[in-house]
């Protein structure tokens, strides 16, 4: 729904970084792309219902209602949340405290601290390739009025954001560990750590948004964050 939004509104140049690009390329129309993006929210919206009533939790019916319409206003007016400083937090909520307290809530248990708490690991894995896209797009987001808060920074303060954000994956699963919310197997995250700095080599360097550095900093996160995130699980089961 949001790409045929930002499509009808002449937001997705076929330069800019992210987005699947099939509606700039021809393949698909966004009238199209925007009945299957309803289609997918309503066959969710009712799937959360039905999950809601199994697990008997209202708690479980208000967070998927929120989801929802936080989603919603994302990318579709009136409140173009995409478009403000607060929206890429409220994306990291929603991708991590908001689905590991949602999934708490739907096998029965009530709601607690600790679901949300383990969500923000996800949502700094999540920050981190989120930051170096929107690193990227910051000369197409000045022309578009986007406010995020990378624009607000500016290149070279956002870009120093990004070693902060590498100490969160590797810490943050380790003072979970130590506080009793993850099992101590889960300090293998500091493993993480070489990696993340080979990852993040290139975009030391990175002079403008249109460097290619940046490009190569990317791709090197996304395959550090799989290998991360299949780590994680693995020490947790």
């Amino acid at each position: 729904v949001g790409e045929a939004l930002q499509h009808v509104r002449g937001q997705d140049a076929a330069h800019r970084a992210g987005g699947s690009k099939v509606l700039q390329q021809g393949f698909l129309s966004a009238h199209h792309v925007y009945r299957f993006g309803a289609l997918l929210l309503v066959v969710g919206s009712l799937l959360g219902l039905h999950l809601a009533v199994v697990a008997a939790s209202p708690a479980l019916l208000v967070l998927g209602a929120c989801g929802v319409l936080a989603g919603w206003q994302y990318s579709a007016p009136p409140l173009l949340l995409g478009r403000s400083p607060g929206g890429d937090g409220l994306l990291l909520l929603i991708f991590g405290p908001g689905l590991c307290l949602g999934a708490s809530l739907a096998t029965g248990a009530t709601p607690s601290l600790e679901p949300l708490l383990i969500g923000l690991i996800g949502s700094l894995v999540t920050a981190l390739p989120r930051q170096l896209r929107n690193l990227r797009r910051l000369p197409d987001d000045a022309l578009l009025g986007q406010q995020t808060l990378t624009a607000r920074l500016g290149f070279r303060r956002a870009l120093r954001v990004l070693p902060w954000l590498a100490m969160g994956w590797c810490l943050a699963p380790v003072l979970a560990s130590l506080s009793g919310l993850l099992p101590a197997s889960s300090t293998f995250a500091l493993l993480a750590a070489p990696a993340l700095v080979w990852a993040l080599g290139p975009a030391r360097g990175a002079f403008a948004p249109h460097d290619p550095a940046l490009r190569r900093a990317e791709r090197r996160v996304h395959w550090v964050s799989v290998a991360y995130g299949l780590g994680l699980l693995l020490a947790v089961t």
